[in-house]
C-alpha cells in the first residue's frame, strides 16, 4: 500500500539516495554524479530544509509500507514569500534574484563539490532557471514545484499525483498560480495536472527545460473574489458600529 507523508530530518539520506537513483540522465551525471560528495551534498541540503526552512519549504513522501515503508516517491513544494506589510509582496526576494544575488544560490555555488561535478553547466543552468522564472513571473506570489521524484519500478501507478495536488489545491485556495520547470519526461503529468507551457528554454545540453504554469481554477478565483467582496462590504458596516478597522484588516488579510 502506498501513502503519503510529511517528510522530516530523518529523511535526509534517503531522499539524497532516491534523488541520484531518480535523475540520470547525461545532463544529470554531469551536474549531480552519483559519487559520496554528492551525495553527501544532498544530505546536507534536505536537512537544512527540513530543519531551519520549514517556512519556505514542504517535502513530500510517499513510502511502501509493504516493503518496510520504502521510500518511493518525493517531491518538493516551495512555499509562496509571505505577504509583507510595508513592501511589495516578494520585492526584496526578487530583486535579488534578478541581480543573482539571492541566499540560496550563492549557498548552492559556494558548496558545491566542483571536483567531482560540472560547476560551469551548473551555473549556466541556474542563470536561465533564474532569468526565465523572473521573466515570466515576475513579482507575483506562487506555489513552485520544485522538484519531483519517483523511484523507476514505481512510476505510472500514480505516486506523483496527490503530491502535486497537495500544492495545487492550496494554490487554488489562495488564487495563487503554480510554476514548474519540466524535463521532457515529465511533461505529460504536469499537463494532466493543468500546467501550460508559458516558455521553452534553450538547449542546456540534450536537456531543454519547458517552463510552465498552472492558473487557479475557475471556482478558486469566483472564491477569492466572493472572499475580497465579503471584507469590503464587513468594512463599510461595521464602521457604523465603530469597529470597522480592526475587522477590515482581520479578515482582509486572511483573504489575501
Amino acid at each position: 500500500m502506498l501513502k503519503q507523508l510529511p517528510c522530516n530530518p530523518s529523511d535526509a539520506e534517503a531522499l539524497a539516495t532516491l534523488y541520484l537513483q531518480c535523475f540520470t540522465t547525461p545532463v544529470d551525471q554531469r551536474l549531480w554524479p552519483n559519487t559520496p560528495e554528492i551525495h553527501a551534498w544532498w544530505v546536507a541540503s534536505f536537512t537544512r530544509k527540513l530543519t531551519e526552512g520549514l517556512d519556505k519549504y514542504h517535502i513530500l513522501k510517499v513510502i511502501d509500507t509493504e516493503k518496510y515503508d520504502e521510500l518511493v516517491g518525493f517531491l518538493e513544494w516551495k512555499l509562496p514569500a509571505p505577504i509583507q506589510q510595508d513592501q511589495p509582496a516578494n520585492g526584496d526576494e526578487n530583486k535579488d534574484s534578478a541581480e543573482g544575488k539571492d541566499p540560496e544560490t550563492q549557498e548552492l555555488l559556494a558548496t558545491y563539490p566542483s571536483h567531482v561535478g560540472d560547476i560551469g553547466l551548473l551555473k549556466e543552468t541556474l542563470e536561465q532557471f533564474r532569468s526565465k522564472i523572473g521573466g515570466i513571473m515576475g513579482e507575483r506570489r506562487f506555489y513552485y514545484l520544485n522538484m519531483l521524484g519517483t523511484k523507476p519500478e514505481y512510476r505510472r501507478r500514480g505516486v506523483a499525483s496527490e503530491m502535486i495536488k497537495w500544492g495545487t489545491s492550496r494554490a487554488d485556495k489562495e488564487g495563487l498560480e503554480t510554476f514548474v520547470v519540466s524535463a521532457p519526461g515529465a511533461r505529460p503529468v504536469y499537463l494532466r495536472h493543468g500546467f501550460e507551457l508559458a516558455s521553452e528554454g534553450e538547449d542546456l545540453g540534450d536537456f531543454v527545460p519547458w517552463y510552465m504554469v498552472r492558473k487557479p481554477t475557475v471556482e478558486a478565483k469566483r472564491e477569492k473574489k466572493r472572499e475580497v467582496g465579503y471584507a469590503k462590504w464587513l468594512l463599510g458596516v461595521s464602521a457604523v458600529l465603530g469597529v470597522g478597522a480592526i475587522i477590515y484588516q482581520r479578515v482582509y488579510r486572511r483573504a489575501l
